[in-house]
């Protein structure tokens, strides 16, 4: 399509479609190079993308759950939606004050939602990577749903745990967001750039905390 639209240009003297040739020839040069240059991460993206379709096909309640999940949040999304809004049109400041726990609730309880749902996958794939062949007998296939007994032990054995590391990463979140909230009500140009230095550390500490969670 960049040799033609180049060539047209050329015969019509249109420089619109020499630039345009032109940077298409640039970027699918741009675009070999790349896949040249990661073609063995290619490979290995590949493979893995097999694996885990391996083991969502002898995991297929993985989906329901996923969907589970999603439902979830929305309809606790959507009280919180309304919740916010109450508490936001009360003319009582102290009922208003409350927004900012409700904001946090926000944080933590979703976190706690999103990492009870990678406890639940991360169980149920590795559920099947380890236990697929055992001498000649695929005990995947013959166990009762890893995922919905990774699901449970989530919300009952491993829930302390989430429920610790998503506190912690929603503390920074909130601080975040108390942070913006105060540099766009800021006209000190000082203050402003101390926030965002503020808020570069604690996204450093976000991710710290982030790695921790997955182990």
């Amino acid at each position: 399509l960049s040799i033609f639209m180049l060539s047209v240009g050329k015969e019509r003297n249109n420089k619109f479609l020499i630039v345009a040739g032109i940077a298409g020839l640039v970027l699918a040069g741009i675009v070999c190079l790349v896949v040249v240059g990661l073609r063995k991460k290619i490979a290995l993206t590949a493979l893995m993308m097999r694996e885990a379709c391996g083991g969502l096909d002898h995991n297929p309640s993985l989906l329901l759950f996923a969907v589970f999940t999603m439902v979830l949040f929305l309809g606790f999304a959507a009280y919180w939606l309304v919740a916010f809004v109450y508490l936001y049109t009360v003319p009582d400041e102290s009922m208003q004050h409350s927004m900012y726990f409700c904001v946090f609730c926000f944080f933590w309880f979703s976190g706690v939602m999103a990492g009870v749902f990678k406890t639940t996958v991360a169980g149920g794939m590795a559920s099947w990577y380890f236990s697929r062949t055992v001498g000649s007998q695929d005990l995947a296939s013959d166990s009762f749903s890893p995922a919905f007994a990774t699901f449970v032990r989530s919300w009952t054995l491993s829930l302390g745990s989430i429920a610790f590391g998503t506190l912690l990463t929603a503390v920074v979140n909130f601080i975040n967001w108390l942070l913006t909230k105060a540099r766009k009500h800021s006209s000190n140009k000082f203050i402003r750039c101390l926030i965002a230095c503020v808020q570069c550390c604690l996204g450093s500490i976000e991710r710290l905390i982030e790695f921790v969670n997955k182990y």
